[in-house]
């Protein structure tokens, strides 16, 4: 930008004032280039204006739809008299034209605007106007009210000064038009996500559901609540943010009330702190309830029933009825309560208004589809639905009818499945005694040990430590000991001297003494937990555990750790079987009624091609938890090992326990009919 300024001007005429013009203009564009606010980003403007120009005031006026105008960053303008009421007609005049002009001019006092002889500057001032033009037209006018300045090299300067100042405000402005376009598009993409989540089901609580947490997103507010018309008044269905609404709760019974009063009423409710609008009968339930939910804001919408498409079809009519004259001359299907925690905004009724007509349809839809599924099922069974009437409808009865007649009288086996495990009866884990570690496996799997023979051997280095510091120690003691005998021996001065020498040794000798026989039982103890740390076999078996010296060898164990399981696999067999804890019960009754033996009948997964039948008499009196985490009642079935030919241990198994002859249906549906029992009970 070249300006050319008088000597005259101290302000411009120096390398400072250039300077700061040069930072003004910088700043003001990083401004303009930032989200800043649009009054910040005009305030910032005017005030550094009035400042390089030594202005006496200035303003940015926003043009309206109407060519009204709003001044924003206004400064010293009341002073100067420009909005006085005899003059301010005049002044709107003068932007009026200001807009049409290119660039940026200087209008005297009393001057007009070239071309527009009704636009006069009837102030004292001289004003310099610039139009902001974004696009083709111009979306304000900066102005500042300057004194008359006599050189035409200054105002040339002042009028290069403000059209780069324009300029800048003119991107401002676009890129706030563009931001506002990309913000209404993506409510614009939220509320048809909204329309298409809202009308995806037929399910009355879903669609609430649907309402409530979608429109909360669209509203951008702090919760959204939807009511659904029941029986003349409103429920709270769904809350956003919240599962499942506690119908006993006293928020949700004050917002029930809340919403009865506002129907009454006739008329939306938008509630931001205003109460002198609000009739009595709204008033007291409203406070009630903001007083137990502590929102600032209250938006309350009904909902009439409507047809999709209708609003349409309305909208080209003169007088559109509001939403409450609708919802008189409609049927209601529900409310919409948003509800904001912070500051109210002032464009949450008309957002409310924009997603309340969908919604309306959507759970009108549902409701009527909840209230008509019955007859349409009812017809389609009596297929009046294809003219074919009741002769379609009464052998589809009949077979129904047979059907459950049957289920409840033609009895059939009652079987309990359960799994389990075939083992050897007589088992035993060896545990380690303490915390030590694998030194030396004598028995690996498969072979055959005998009661009390050696499995394994484990090392416990603090131990070791502890025997080699108690047998230091005696052997200290001891040497003291032999030592202190043989100065009392030679006892050949009788003087009080000696005397006393004499009596400190037998007094050690004795404390020496006492404490050789406590070191010793303690390397009596120290030897009793050594030899516990060699494992033997508590019964003649064989090893079990798979692959132990691979397991185990020089791995650590901890004390209770079972390290080695030995089983006797020439006695006697069980098959431990798990029944679940639910159907425990039909087997105890089953025992109660039928005798202490019932029969089990099973099958090896290492032989499934054949069946097994044994009884038994041993069940669990108590319910354990099993590997799963699930409860279950553990029953032992004895085995004949001889009729097994490939039997091995922990093979599993699937059986049935015989529980008698029921109902067929119970038979099949038990497990269905005592699920609803446990419901029906809770």
């Amino acid at each position: 930008m070249s300006v050319e300024l008088p000597q005259s001007e101290q302000r411009l005429s120096t390398d400072h004032a250039w300077n700061e013009v040069e930072r003004f203009v910088e700043r003001l564009a990083e401004l303009g280039r930032s989200n800043a606010p649009s009054a910040t980003f005009h305030s910032r403007l005017v005030s550094g204006l009035v400042e390089l120009l030594a202005a006496e005031g200035g303003a940015v006026w926003i043009a309206g739809p109407d060519r009204e105008f709003v001044s924003e960053g206004e400064l010293g303008l009341r002073e100067t008299g420009l909005l006085d009421d005899e003059t301010e007609t005049e002044h709107a005049r003068l932007l009026a034209a200001a807009l049409q002009v290119e660039g940026a001019l200087l209008v005297p006092p009393g001057a007009t605007i070239p071309d527009h002889p009704a636009a006069r500057n009837s102030s004292a001032h001289l004003l310099l106007l610039s139009p902001i033009r974004t696009d083709a037209a111009a979306s304000g006018v900066i102005e500042i009210v300057q004194r008359d300045i006599a050189g035409p090299s200054v105002r040339r300067g002042y009028l290069e000064l403000l059209d780069s100042v324009a300029e800048i405000a003119a991107d401002q402005h676009r890129r706030r038009r563009l931001d506002e376009l990309q913000d209404r598009e993506r409510r614009w993409e939220r509320f048809r996500a909204f329309s298409e989540r809202v009308h995806a089901s037929l399910d009355v609580r879903r669609t609430a559901f649907e309402i409530a947490n979608e429109g909360r997103g669209v509203l951008d507010c702090d919760r959204l609540s939807v009511l659904v018309g029941d029986r003349g008044g409103c429920r709270v269905r769904a809350i956003s943010g919240v599962h499942t609404v506690a119908r006993r709760s006293n928020a949700v019974r004050l917002l029930e009330r809340l919403v009865r009063a506002v129907l009454r009423a006739d008329r939306p409710l938008h509630h931001a702190g205003d109460w002198s609008a609000l009739p009595p009968q709204v008033r007291t339930p409203l406070q009630a309830y903001l007083e137990e939910s502590h929102a600032r804001g209250v938006s309350i919408v009904p909902l009439a029933r409507r047809e999709a498409g209708r609003g349409d079809r309305e909208a080209g009519d003169v007088e559109q009825p509001n939403r409450a004259q609708r919802a008189r001359r409609e049927p209601l299907v529900g409310a919409l309560v948003a509800e904001q925690f912070d500051l109210p905004r002032d464009d949450l009724p008309a957002r409310l208004e924009l997603i309340a007509d969908s919604a309306a349809i959507a759970l009108g839809n549902a409701l009527r589809h909840r209230r008509r599924w019955l007859p349409r099922f009812v017809r389609r069974m009596l297929g009046m639905e294809d003219g074919r009437g009741m002769p379609v409808a009464v052998p589809v009865l009949l077979v129904i009818a047979g059907l459950a007649t049957a289920a409840c009288l033609v009895p059939a086996d009652f079987d309990i499945a359960a799994t389990g495990t075939l083992q050897p009866r007589v088992r035993h884990d060896v545990f380690a005694p303490g915390d030590a570690v694998v030194h030396e496996l004598a028995a690996g799997y498969g072979r055959r040990v005998r009661a009390g023979e050696e499995l394994a051997a484990l090392r416990n280095p603090e131990l070791e430590l502890e025997s080699e510091r108690v047998a230091g120690e005696m052997q200290t003691a001891r040497t003291r000991l032999a030592a202190i005998e043989a100065a009392r021996l030679d006892r050949r001065a009788l003087d009080p001297a000696a005397e006393r020498r004499y009596a400190e040794l037998a007094s050690e000798e004795q404390e020496l003494k006492q404490r050789l026989a406590s070191l010793d039982q303690q390397r009596a103890i120290l030897e009793s937990q050594r030899e516990e740390l060699t494992l033997r076999s508590p019964i003649d078996g064989q090893v079990m555990t798979w692959d132990a010296d691979r397991l185990l060898r020089a791995r650590p164990v901890r004390r209770g750790q079972a390290v080695l399981t030995v089983a006797d696999l020439a006695g006697p067999w069980v098959l431990e079987l798990e029944v679940p804890d639910g159907d425990a019960g039909h087997v105890l009754d089953a025992r109660d009624g039928l005798g202490p033996e019932l029969r089990v009948s099973f099958l090896l997964a290492t032989d499934p091609r054949r069946t097994y039948e044994r009884t038994f008499d041993s069940i669990a009196g108590t319910t354990e938890t099993n590997a799963a985490g699930e409860p279950v009642v553990r029953i032992e079935v004895p085995v004949d090992r001889g009729e097994i030919p490939d039997s091995r241990p922990g093979a599993s198994a699937i059986a049935r326990i015989h529980c008698g002859r029921r109902a067929i249906g119970y038979v099949w549906l038990h497990g269905l009919i005592d699920a609803v029992r446990s419901w029906l009970w809770l």
